[in-house]
């Protein structure tokens, strides 16, 4: 028989769950802000990580500054042809304004706010929103004066990094833990990747607790599909089927998360950043962003 949910999961390490403990608060990018290419990057990178692959969600690639000027400025929409994603000198018939202002479907749009269904505290500030504005007013310049977050694709650039065919939103990733995936626990004194402590914590988190802080970090894999293959479909129930002693597809013999063992769970390794000593492939999780913290 199956375990119950609060069951199954109390029996992760307490590691599994402490590392998930993540805001969702927009995040501001270490630059000064202004309204030019370089804020307006940095802004793009550091809260639209879907987008920072190759191949990019919905077509739309950012992977680094040059790519992401490429494909914004004078480009149709994919999901409405007839406005351009930034229209230069004109903000209001700019698609990438409304995705993030959430007006999309005022102008005929579809899907969901930007970034990716974000509500309230979660979407960009009126500082960002401003400036981003001001930007497009001002010609949509690929002048750069407040600097870029990421050295337009320097080989430390966060953006796009290892974004090959393991990476969350290209083609060969169906790890189904990719966006569960968190931050990096790569001081384990065994060498296997995991430091925690299985030892089953009445305290822990419920299912319910991990669930709330995946659905806010990993907006790529939250629709019914994803081109990876893994995808829960913004509910709890789905998310738990998809991971519970279900096999990964990237790495051979281990299940997504193995109940009462998580240094045999590949969601760890993926969160840990050490999916490639578990045999597995792709970037650590979340895809492009920072890492859960501790």
């Amino acid at each position: 028989m199956r375990l119950s949910v609060s069951s199954a999961i109390n029996l992760f390490s307490v590691s599994v769950f402490l590392i998930l403990g993540m805001g969702c608060d927009p995040e501001e990018p270490n630059v000064p802000a202004g309204a030019d290419w370089g804020y307006v990057y940095a802004v793009i990178e550091a809260n639209c990580s879907c987008h920072l692959s190759e191949e990019g969600e919905a077509g739309l690639s950012m992977m680094d500054i040059d790519t992401a000027y490429a494909s914004l400025v004078d480009v149709p929409s994919q999901e409405l042809s007839s406005m351009n994603r930034v229209t230069a000198g004109d903000p209001d018939n700019s698609y990438l304004v409304h995705k993030l202002e959430g007006t999309h479907s005022d102008v005929s749009g579809s899907g969901a706010r930007m970034p990716f269904g974000c509500t309230g505290g979660g979407c960009l500030t009126d500082e960002q929103m401003t400036n981003i504005r001001e930007w497009i007013t001002n010609g949509a310049s690929a002048t750069v004066t407040s600097g870029d977050d990421d050295d337009a694709g320097d080989d430390d650039d966060t953006a796009g990094d290892d974004d090959t065919a393991g990476d969350d939103d290209t083609a060969g990733d169906d790890d189904t833990g990719d966006d569960d995936d968190s931050s990096g626990d790569d001081d384990d004194s065994s060498g296997d990747g995991d430091d925690d402590d299985d030892t089953p914590d009445p305290n822990a988190w419920t299912f319910t607790d991990v669930y709330g802080v995946i659905s806010s970090n990993c907006g790529c894999h939250s629709g019914a599909s994803h081109s990876t293959g893994f995808a829960f479909d913004g509910d709890s129930a789905t998310l738990y089927s998809v991971w519970v002693d279900v096999a990964s597809n990237q790495s051979a013999g281990m299940d997504r998360v193995e109940p009462g063992d998580s240094a045999n769970s590949y969601v760890m390794h993926k969160l840990d950043g050490t999916q490639s000593s578990a045999g597995g492939s792709g970037s650590q999780m979340p895809l492009g962003g920072s890492a859960l913290s501790q």
